[in-house]
């Protein structure tokens, strides 16, 4: 054990693989140390990842808990909890004398969030302070905790205990067998009746897979420790009004950074309370042709699922999968709880306890009511019919729609009684609208469905009642909908608004004349051109900006708003490229430092990219994190966009990010091969630039096993196979072989990687195959075994291939002095049965070698003398047996006929 192995961790500042963990919150566990700083991650939901830990200064994960690991604090004693020996960090405050807390104490919210805390990693280490409880940003873990539904997973050594393959299992709770190792096993009750304890995070070990998730403990996200492997951490000391100044501390198992991440982390942190959806902009086109939704969502908003299954699904798929229990909140109310940068809002819903993260455009907001209040029904039906499917609905109800009815009653699940004149109906919140916020264009309906019902000769005395109690009703709140009453001369913007959605461009046009001010005018923090661009009303834009309305002008409150993305959030590529005639400024910095062609690229717009070309907008501008829009283009994966952007010769593609990560290495670390060859054939001249890392494409290809990147830099690209990564020397080859990358290490061989080079320590590939470390091998686990058998197959083959069996390092060791006897005992049965293919670097030491490993150098000789003899021999045609073998083979001299002269050449040959 290296002290990592078995740490539980979550996403970091620097994580850049998308919901490959599952989301924001949940867990993983730590199961391999791997060369250069990297960390191998088994995450609960079933996904493995390689994470940074410290390589290059970066730092893709936080750890949340260490107790797993066997960290304790001998004669300490949580001063809520009464813990012995505090396992996992400690927490200590700095306001109170002798006052100790456990992780999950701490975090629970235990002794006064006000007081000030050190956070201390291990034992005898110096504490971290940290930032008050009270003003700091709090999150839920999600993943294996007691209630999560699971299945055997990766590390499964335990037979049909669990009833059979595709069982699943309820976590009752932890189960720690071991006092040393608190947290690293978890008690599973399967179907089959048989209760038994796995390994989660035991020795680096995982049993399961989650398939189903629970909530866990909430934590301080910003509290918890980078997991750094780096033999000194630099540690970020920042307090208000203070420069940031470094310490260096020394490597300790288990050592932990307590940077906090880059700054755009603490603004979202900051920023949390207060967020608006999808990136912080409007709700759909729909909704606000229905009635007048807020166009922000605050933390403690209620919300509702607006969309069925199949479309939450397909809106989930970027932002961390639908799963069974998100389903099953369609027709419930939820409270917003925060929203991440990007845009995903989190919501919990009752009475569950778990945090949900939704694409904003799965969601709408829904307004608190009480007895008395004046509701509108939506006039969307099928909408309406959709929210209402928990509750239940009837035919009758069908003529509610976009009626004006008063709540009589509100149940204790929240839901609705409303009184239609004498008629009642139970409705789902999410279902109506105050009728101060009820559409104008709710009472334009109402209007027509009367003038329909008189045109057609059919009176009916109750709906007359009714039509003239709406009509009051609406009269009664025409202020609130209106401004200033539709009977003066002026329009009140939310009127304007309404009528933009409508799609009316002379109606627009005569109110703004009447009152030209509203052409600029700023409504819920949005202008009309951008309510105009984001609904894609084309004629409505145009005959704003014929009215003067700036397509440059960004909300007072909002500098990083514009019509222009506000057009490519709604996706009207026809607009986008109006704007741009217009005059739009596509070098306006967006959210994140985004350019209009950044956005394009997000929202997969290829025509308004090639639009941006014809105006001369450069495409290499970079963002706040650096990326230009190939970069994001490349991390999205979108062929016909890179595509593009590789086609135009002005975007150039050796460009770093900040990380000074470059188009090649991005590729090669995605897996992108497509994208790759797109890049080679347009330029593969600086193939051997050391860039991010010091490595090349060739080293990030390697590190990561993506064999078909491998092949195509050195096959299409020309690339340099020996290519040195610095300051270590390492060849690609010595990487494969390093991280057993079996399949990387067979390519590269085949493509004539070089066996016998050394790296700085004088190591050779065959020095690194043998000698990493492999985990578990002492508890015989499946993966433990597999990865001894990589092993032995990589370093056979780099014996076949001429690997010095006694190179020796600059420290004077040899490849066999190193790794596990198992590894070793199948290397040595290899070389027993094909001494021939044994190679010294010292001339005549062959038989010495085979001696210090315990092989006679007698055994195998009459198989090799025969071998000799039969090279030599002409063998006859295998398939008439008449010519004889005319054609000898190099290098292994055997013998074979040449087919074509042959008697039997009519005979098709086998290729």
């Amino acid at each position: 054990m290296s002290g990592y192995e078995g740490l539980r961790v979550l996403r970091g500042p620097d994580w850049t693989s998308g919901d490959e963990d599952g989301g924001e919150g949940f867990i993983g566990t730590v199961t391999q140390l791997l060369g250069n700083h990297n960390v191998r991650v088994q995450w609960d939901m079933g996904q493995e990842s390689t994470c940074s830990a410290g390589h290059d200064g970066t730092f893709e994960l936080r750890v949340f808990d260490t107790a797993q690991t066997g960290i304790r604090h001998p004669d300490t004693t949580c001063a809520e909890c009464g813990e012995k020996d505090i396992h996992g960090m400690l927490w200590r405050c700095q306001d109170c004398s002798g006052c100790d807390l456990c992780f999950l104490c701490y975090s629970d919210d235990k002794h006064d969030t006000r007081h000030r805390f050190l956070r201390i990693d291990t034992l005898g280490c110096e504490g971290q302070p940290q930032t008050k409880r009270k003003t700091s940003v709090k999150v839920r873990a999600i993943g294996i905790f007691p209630g999560s539904k699971v299945v055997r997973g990766k590390d499964w050594e335990w037979g049909d205990q669990d009833g059979g393959q595709g069982s699943e299992g309820e976590v009752k709770g932890l189960d720690d067998v071991t006092s040393e190792c608190l947290r690293s096993q978890v008690s599973v009750q399967w179907p089959n009746g048989v209760t038994k304890s796995y390994r989660l995070g035991l020795h680096g070990n995982v049993d399961l897979k989650c398939v189903d998730e629970e909530v866990g403990p909430f934590f301080y996200r910003d509290h918890l420790p980078l997991l750094d492997t780096t033999e000194t951490s630099t540690v970020v000391v920042k307090k208000p009004g203070e420069s940031p100044k470094t310490e260096k501390h020394p490597k300790t198992p288990g050592h932990f950074s307590n940077t906090n991440g880059y700054e755009r982390t603490t603004e979202v942190a900051q920023a949390s309370n207060a967020i608006v959806t999808s990136e912080q902009e409007q709700t759909t086109a729909q909704e606000t042709t229905e009635a007048e939704e807020e166009l922000s969502v605050l933390v403690g908003d209620k919300v509702a699922i607006q969309v069925g299954e199949e479309t939450l699904k397909e809106l989930q798929k970027d932002c961390g999968g639908c799963t069974v229990r998100m389903m099953r909140c369609i027709g419930r109310t939820g409270e917003v709880t925060g929203v991440s940068a990007d845009g995903p809002v989190s919501v919990r819903f009752e009475p569950a306890k778990f945090n949900y993260r939704f694409n904003p455009l799965a969601l709408m907001k829904i307004a608190d009511f009480a007895v008395n209040d004046i509701v509108c029904v939506r006039s969307d039906l099928e909408l309406v019919k959709r929210l209402n499917t928990r509750v239940g609905w009837k035919s009758s109800m069908d003529r509610t729609a976009g009626m004006v009815g008063r709540v009589v009653k509100v149940d204790d699940d929240g839901d609705l009684r409303v009184d239609f004149n004498g008629l009642e109906y139970i409705y789902f919140p999410s279902c109506c609208l105050p009728a101060s916020a009820a559409s104008a264009d709710s009472l334009k309906s109402e209007k027509r469905r009367g003038n329909k019902a008189g045109a057609s000769g059919i009176h009916n005395p109750a709906d007359a009642s009714q039509a003239s109690e709406n009509l009051a009703l609406f009269r009664k709140y025409r202020e609130a909908i209106l401004g200033e009453s539709s009977r003066g001369q002026g329009y009140s913007m939310r009127a304007l608004f309404s009528v933009i959605d409508m799609g009316s461009a002379d109606k627009v046009r005569d109110m703004c004349q009447q009152d030209p001010g509203m052409v600029e005018r700023e409504y819920q923090g949005i202008t009309p051109l951008m309510y105009a661009s984001l609904t894609g009303q084309h004629d409505v834009a145009v005959t704003l900006m014929d009215l003067g309305a700036d397509v440059n002008r960004s909300p007072s409150n909002d500098s990083k708003k514009t019509p222009m993305s506000a057009v490519l959030e709604g996706g009207n590529e026809e607009l986008a490229c109006l704007l741009l005639e217009r005059g739009a400024d596509a070098t306006w910095r967006h959210g994140h430092g985004h350019t209009v062609a950044h956005l394009a690229v997000i929202r997969n717009k290829v025509v308004t990219i090639q639009a941006l070309v014809k105006h001369g907008v450069d495409l290499n501008l970079k963002d706040d994190h650096g990326d230009t829009p190939l970069h994001l283009a490349i991390e999205a994966k979108r062929d016909h966009m890179v595509e593009t952007l590789v086609g135009f010769p002005q975007v150039d593609i050796h460009i770093g990010n900040h990380r000074d990560v470059d188009m090649i290495q991005l590729c090669c670390y995605k897996n992108y091969p497509q994208a790759l060859a797109l890049l080679l054939e347009r330029d593969c001249s600086r193939l051997e630039e050391l860039r991010h890392g010091h490595s090349t494409g060739l080293h990030v290809a390697a590190t990561n096993d993506h064999v078909e990147c491998v092949r195509l830099l050195v096959i299409n690209g020309g690339a340099n196979i020996h290519v040195r990564q610095m300051p270590s020397q390492l060849t690609p080859l010595h990487i494969a072989c390093l991280n057993g990358q079996m399949q990387t290490v067979e390519a590269l061989l085949e493509l004539g990687a070089e066996v016998n080079l050394m790296d700085k320590d004088g190591d050779t590939p065959l020095h690194l195959a043998i000698g990493t470390r492999v985990e578990g091998l002492d508890n015989k686990s499946e993966k433990a075994e597999l990865v001894v058998a990589c092993r032995i197959q990589i370093a056979n083959m780099l014996i076949s291939r001429g690997a010095f069996v006694d190179a020796s390092n600059h420290a004077g060791r040899s490849p066999f002095v190193f790794g596990h006897s198992q590894v070793k005992n199948g290397i040595t049965n290899f070389i027993r049965h094909n001494q021939d293919i044994v190679k010294t670097k010292k001339i005549g030491s062959t038989d010495s070698f085979l001696a210090s490993i315990g092989v006679s150098s007698t055994a195998g000789k009459g198989h090799s003398q025969l071998r000799e003899a039969l090279k030599g021999v002409g063998l006859p045609c295998g398939v008439c047996g008449n010519s004889k073998s005319d054609i000898t083979l190099q290098p292994c001299q055997h013998k074979c006929v040449y087919h074509v002269q042959c008697q039997c050449q009519q005979v098709p040959s086998v290729r």
